[in-house]
């Protein structure tokens, strides 16, 4: 059995994909083999953008504050 070479696919088709995904009422698997990608790499791109989102718009955390030991 011949093993497929992996296929690059670009960032600009992962955000196309998952918004597919995300504005679609089926499942992930189905939305995956319509679009020819794997359901795992759908659904981790998916993470992936959500947390790029979630990390833009969350606050930047206070700074590291420094207690004098004695």
């Amino acid at each position: 059995m011949k093993r497929s070479a992996r296929q690059v696919r670009s960032r600009e088709l992962w955000q196309k994909a998952t918004a597919k995904a995300e504005a679609s009422s089926e499942r992930r698997a189905d939305v995956a083999r319509k679009l020819g990608v794997g359901q795992a790499a759908l659904s981790y791109w998916i993470y992936k953008f959500r947390q790029e989102r979630v990390g833009a718009s969350a606050p930047a955390p206070a700074p590291a504050m420094l207690v004098p030991v004695l």
